[in-house]
């Protein structure tokens, strides 16, 4: 029985976000293949009490971590990252997956480590916060001294890319051919789902769905945009910017969505939106497409042209000012044939963003393996 490592920052648990739905999947693959599976969880949550019953093997480092960067949680990491290697080293897996979303510098990547690209390569590279490729480059080295963490993209030669630009920018940028590569869109609903769903009459309101943060997710912008909107943004989520919502009420915050709901509280919106300073594959606009809800997202990651690549969505320029933002989505929203934009949600989301399309193309990349 050929045997895989998988690799995450959390286990599976009722309350799942895009890493874990990733990591389901890709667990349901390999034990419908028939292959031995290990996870190794780094479990920064702390939510080990939480994980559904599994037929696989999950293993935690001895020590226990969290989300914040600080020096007593470095010292931890570094053990847990001792820990890993020698897994990887001792554990014969044919296989190995790395689904962190971002990384720390491993001393140990054997050649048939897989990595996916679970953020904008921007990120890794420090070029979504620092536009200066020379001073990225100053700043990761600083970073890597301090936090351990690394542009670890440049260390993989099998990756899992988003979309062929992707590959075709980290070659570029990294100036290397990959070796075993795959482009793999996100998904999280069957064919079926997805062509079954009624499309409701929308409430004529826009959604934000996600952390709702500033760093990553922008939520001060949101906040600015949504006071020159002529429809208000109903949010979903948690995270520290929540507060900020009180001093506007153009903008309501309307709880956590389960993802069973998801979907159909979606397709009940005009449109969603995603002002995020940087993303890899945003989960919560192809939800959207999904739910056959158009979308709206800033030119600010790789991906940002791709998910509206079927004109099923508005993308703003990542200069706009949040006034300038809000009047042209006021116009676009005016104007729009929602039938119509429906209708292309659908087509790209059963072209690219079903779990069908997702393992079929799983499959295809661990074939390339030869095993």
């Amino acid at each position: 029985m050929k045997k895989v490592l998988i690799i995450t920052y959390n286990p599976i648990h009722d309350k799942q976000g895009g890493t874990e739905a990733y990591s389901e999947k890709l667990i349901n693959i390999f034990h419908n293949l028939n292959w031995d599976i290990t996870e190794f969880s780094l479990d920064v949550r702390n939510e080990r009490d939480q994980v559904k019953n599994s037929k696989h093997t999950l293993i935690y480092p001895s020590v226990r971590l969290s989300e914040k960067i600080s020096l007593s949680n470095l010292k931890r990491l570094k053990k847990a990252k001792k820990e890993l290697c020698q897994l990887k080293r001792g554990g014969s897996f044919d296989l190995i997956v790395n689904n962190l979303g971002n990384g720390f510098a491993w001393e140990y990547i054997p050649n048939n480590e897989i990595l996916i690209q679970h953020w904008d390569i921007n990120y890794y590279n420090g070029l979504s916060m620092y536009k200066n490729k020379f001073f990225a480059c100053i700043m990761n080295k600083l970073t890597q001294l301090f936090t351990g963490f690394k542009d670890y993209m440049s260390m993989y030669d099998n990756v899992v890319f988003y979309t062929k630009e992707n590959y075709e920018y980290a070659c570029n940028y990294y100036n290397k051919k990959f070796n075993k590569c795959a482009y793999i869109d996100l998904s999280r609903y069957d064919k079926n789902e997805i062509q079954q769903l009624l499309k409701g009459k929308p409430n004529n309101q826009i959604i934000y769905l996600g952390r709702i943060a500033n760093f990553q997710k922008n939520f001060k912008f949101l906040v600015r945009l949504s006071k020159y909107l002529n429809c208000g943004v109903d949010v979903y989520g948690d995270g520290p910017a929540r507060k900020l919502i009180k001093s506007n009420a153009n903008i309501k915050y309307c709880g956590l969505l389960k993802p069973i709901d998801t979907l159909s509280i979606l397709s009940k919106y005009t449109a969603s939106i995603c002002v995020s300073k940087f993303e890899g594959e945003c989960f919560s606009l192809i939800e959207s497409c999904c739910a056959q809800t158009p979308i709206i997202v800033r030119d600010t990651f790789l991906c940002a042209k791709s998910l509206v690549s079927n004109n099923n969505g508005l993308l703003l320029d990542k200069k706009l000012s949040a006034k300038k933002a809000a009047k042209l989505i006021n116009e676009y929203l005016k104007n729009i044939n929602l039938n119509n934009l429906s209708q292309k949600c659908k087509e790209i989301s059963l072209d690219r963003f079903t779990n069908e399309v997702f393992e079929k193309k799983w499959i295809d990349y661990i074939n390339q393996f030869n095993f």
